[in-house]
């Protein structure tokens, strides 16, 4: 069974993630029209050699002066036509993928085809409170539920059509799904994937939104400088970074 890792591409940065894929090593290794649609597999012919951590450690045990080292190809497949373009992640090409893809579109995804009373995992910032992340694991049959200032960057459910989406889906910055399908069937999933998100949602999945209002970010900025300066009590700590949705 495949598992595809699917990233929904914002379509006007399409041409800027085509010159980063090219800027990272990736070369376009071949490429096909189906259903009205051009598929694009782009592929590290040469990656960078990686250190080995633990070669040093053990290097009096190594007879050559050759000092061993890893490759990790990774690559890129982009499913595009005049008005949708979606990729799938192979590898560490997620790094690159995240500046240019709707990051909504998992969480969106799940509150449409997750099954709410088989909730697997679920990863969440916490607002307001002493903890700032929690990973929960849960047991078969368990629903979605949610505490007051939590934000859900992540869920791992069955899903509701495992004939459409497959049995078990993982949903963050993006989809991963396991199907029985061949790259060359992708287009008609892609198609499948946004007349879902054109539906209205089944379920409800709170998170942190982005504001977009400059002049209410001016505001909410001069608010929080207020809060540092008046506050004795007030400190920076940086928070550790999330990655949502990937597979490594």
């Amino acid at each position: 069974m495949a598992k595809y890792n699917i990233y929904k591409i914002e379509k006007a940065k399409e041409p800027s993630l085509l010159e980063k894929l090219q800027t990272v090593g990736l070369s376009l290794a071949g490429q096909k029209s189906v259903n009205g649609f051009t598929l694009s597999f782009y592929f590290s012919k040469e990656p960078e050699d990686i250190d080995i951590w633990w070669v040093d450690l053990y290097k009096d045990y190594f007879s050559s002066d050759n000092k061993p080292k890893n490759k990790a190809y990774f690559g890129v497949f982009l499913i595009s036509n005049s008005t949708l373009s979606y990729a799938i992640s192979m590898g560490k090409s997620h790094f690159y993928l995240k500046d240019f893809c709707d990051t909504d579109f998992g969480i969106n995804l799940a509150e449409r085809i997750a099954d709410d009373n088989n909730l697997k995992l679920k990863n969440s910032k916490l607002f307001g409170g002493k903890r700032s992340k929690t990973i929960i694991s849960y047991q078969e049959n368990s629903e979605i539920e949610y505490d007051s200032g939590e934000s859900i960057h992540y869920v791992k459910a069955k899903t509701i059509n495992k004939d459409k989406w497959g049995e078990v889906a993982s949903f963050g910055n993006s989809a991963q799904l396991h199907l029985e399908i061949l790259p060359d069937d992708l287009p008609e999933l892609v198609q499948a994937i946004d007349e879902e998100l054109l539906k209205s949602p089944k379920i409800i999945l709170p998170r942190a939104t982005a504001i977009a209002d400059k002049i209410k970010i001016a505001e909410l900025d001069q608010i929080l400088v207020q809060e540092i300066l008046n506050s004795t009590n007030a400190g920076l700590q940086p928070a550790e970074a999330t990655v949502s949705g990937v597979d490594f």
